[in-house]
């Protein structure tokens, strides 16, 4: 046998007759696994915790991106309906009446009251007074448009937010009203 061989298996038979300490744990197995069965949960908690916290300032980051923009286009239906009301085609004094202050519901009031007055466009004559008036309700329309679509995507983004992991659970435990 080669010499690093014999040295080799001398090393071994060496370590062979050394003995370690043993040590005992105080508690028994039982309660060693139900104190690390606790503390992975107790983890899994905190991460999901900090997860949903995440999640949740996303989705309050879209919430505030969508309210803006809401704003601006509940705004550029006031603008164009006070140019609106002087074709006198539709009737706008509820949506001004009710619509002073924002709201998701003065949104859809909105839209549906300008394919009202979009729908009765082509029954109505007009004469150049009202065709200047209509140019300019167009050039708000095309803003309102713009920042229609926006909104759209944000609420699509909103939306598939509140259906990712974990904050979905929560959604499903409370209330979106109470929650958002």
């Amino acid at each position: 046998m080669s010499k690093i061989k014999r040295r080799f298996k001398k090393n071994i038979n060496t370590l062979k007759k050394v003995k370690l300490p043993q040590i005992k744990c105080p508690f028994g197995k039982k309660k060693i696994i139900l104190l690390s069965t606790v503390l992975v949960l107790f983890l899994t908690l905190v991460v999901l915790f900090i997860i949903g916290i995440r999640q949740y300032r996303g989705l309050s980051d879209i919430n505030s991106k969508m309210d803006e923009i809401g704003a601006q286009i509940q705004l550029g239906y006031h603008r164009e309906f006070n140019l609106v009301e002087r074709l006198d085609i539709v009737d706008v004094q509820e949506f001004k009446k009710e619509c002073e202050e924002f709201s998701y519901d003065c949104l859809y009031m909105g839209r549906n009251l300008r394919a009202e007055f979009l729908g009765k466009l082509e029954t109505e004559n007009f004469d150049d007074e009202d065709i200047e008036v209509l140019n300019m309700v167009s050039s708000i329309d095309f803003s309102i448009k713009q920042d229609s679509e926006k909104f759209d995507k944000l609420v699509g983004e909103y939306n598939t937010k509140l259906e990712e992991f974990p904050i979905s659970i929560t959604t499903g435990l409370l209330s979106k009203e109470s929650l958002l």
